[in-house]
């Protein structure tokens, strides 16, 4: 009997792919278990302000209109779809909502594993398929939207699977899934629209494509610009205008090394032979995100920005290592590169330390209704969670005409008492709310001075202070 010699060498790389994925699945299954045991503290603050709209979803029967945690009340532009489909799981599965959020992570992993391997490089060799894999898996913010999913998480998911459909010729299927995007993570669409705009324009002037072959790809593009532009209404829209901030200049060491990265990326493209098309389009891309980074395009938040190079920047590291010997300088330089490129992106992690005495501090807050607080960005996430009172900055602040002024002015109160009195009175606060991390800051010094304060609570982890009632309405 003939054994088929291809047959059985696919087989036997099936096996050891089916081996990884049982490893993985194992790493998995404990991942999920420890993420399941981890204490509140552990959890990110967007997390908390999903759950809160959720309880508002399930309660009301509703999509929340606007975000009520400001005054005045914006408008609610947060993309629906995660909300929804978590609203939907609460329902089903009776289970809170926030250790719903703890288990999902096992799905996303197996998701983008499958897709990176079994879709977009599905014609690659097992030894590329690992690489890639696992380097994109251990970039740090990567790592945390496994670990603590996010919208941004199954934003992330849509993107890989988009990518999949623009290489593998499948375009029609974007009419579906580019509208799934943009109604799930906002800044995952834009750049992945940057993308769609890159491949078109590479396929128009260098493939010399007709109509006939890219209609796809342009029917899809303007299907998901018309749905952005009915929903958020460019550029009238606050979170378009808050999106787009930039400011000027090199402003450090980090920018500095990220541009001779660029540099030393742009140089690399001529130096690889033989790129395929979609090859090209996924370095232009990638160059163009890093030189927004450079300008730090959405601001604070940039760095986000270089979650969606991670992938080809590993494609293009194991790429260029399995060239000639006389190429492995290159090999070196664009490995260190993208090894330096994760590691700097773990100074962007936050603290959000949210454990059991800060919760108590935050629960003598129910016993307001619909005052203004106070507080650090980020227990700003968990106060109008636990109760029904509002923030002065917090969850999706890009939602506000005046989102960059308030947390400039919040900023500077935490550091001024001249500012801190005059943001009291812009914003017409009632508490202020002061965690033991600030204590040292001026606020604690400033609030404790106030003549419009008073303190009415007090522990090792926060204190609480009270607009005096002679001056409130004056």
């Amino acid at each position: 009997m003939m054994i088929d010699c291809n047959k059985t060498t696919i087989f036997k790389e099936n096996q050891k792919l089916l081996k990884i994925f049982i490893s993985f699945l194992l790493i998995t299954v404990l991942l999920s278990y420890l993420n399941s045991i981890i204490s509140i503290k552990n959890l990110f603050g967007d997390q908390f302000e999903r759950a809160r709209i959720v309880g508002k979803i399930i309660e009301t029967e509703n999509y929340p209109v606007n975000i009520e945690i400001y005054k005045p009340t914006p408008k609610n532009n947060y993309p629906p779809l995660t909300d929804m489909l978590l609203s939907i799981f609460v329902i089903m599965s009776d289970i809170e909502i926030i250790n719903i959020l703890k288990t999902i992570s096992a799905i996303a992993l197996l998701l983008i594993i499958f897709i990176i391997t079994q879709l977009i490089l599905k014609k690659e060799d097992i030894k590329v398929k690992i690489f890639i894999t696992i380097s994109f898996l251990l970039t740090p913010w990567i790592t945390r939207l496994i670990i603590i999913p996010l919208a941004e998480t199954l934003g992330v998911i849509l993107f890989l699977i988009n990518i999949y459909l623009i290489k593998d010729g499948k375009e029609k299927l974007l009419v579906i899934f580019l509208p799934i995007l943009l109604l799930t993570h906002i800044r995952t669409f834009i750049l992945f629209c940057l993308l769609l705009a890159i491949s078109l324009i590479n396929k128009v002037i260098l493939e010399k494509k007709n109509f006939g072959h890219i209609k796809h790809l342009v029917i899809s593009f303007l299907i998901a610009i018309i749905i952005f532009l009915a929903i958020f209404g460019l550029p009238k829209s606050p979170i378009i205008k808050n999106f787009w901030v930039l400011n000027y200049g090199v402003k450090d060491v980090l920018s500095l090394l990220f541009f001779v990265g660029i540099t030393i990326i742009s140089f690399l493209v001529t130096k690889i032979d033989r790129l395929k098309n979609y090859e090209k389009e996924w370095i232009f891309f990638t160059i163009l995100i890093l030189a927004f980074y450079l300008i730090r395009v959405s601001g604070e938040n940039s760095f986000r920005l270089i979650t969606y190079t991670a992938f080809f920047l590993c494609y293009f590291t194991i790429k260029t290592i399995n060239k000639k010997t006389d190429e492995k300088i290159s090999a070196i330089i664009i490995t260190f590169f993208t090894l330096g490129l994760f590691a700097t992106n773990t100074v962007f992690y936050e603290n959000f330390n949210y454990d059991k005495e800060l919760i108590d501090s935050i629960n003598f807050l129910k016993k307001y209704e619909h005052k203004v607080i106070l507080s650090d960005y980020s227990t700003s996430y968990l106060i109008p969670y636990y109760t029904k009172n509002k923030v002065v900055i917090g969850a999706f602040l890009e939602s506000l005409e005046d989102a960059n002024e308030r947390a400039l002015l919040s900023y500077n109160a935490f550091h001024d008492c001249e500012k801190f009195e005059n943001l009291l009175d812009k914003y017409d606060i009632d508490i202020v709310f002061i965690k033991s991390e600030f204590r040292y800051f001026k606020i604690n010094e400033c609030a404790h001075a106030s003549k419009k304060l008073i303190r009415v609570y007090y522990t090792e982890r926060a204190e609480i202070y009270e607009k005096k009632k002679d001056q409130k309405n004056t």
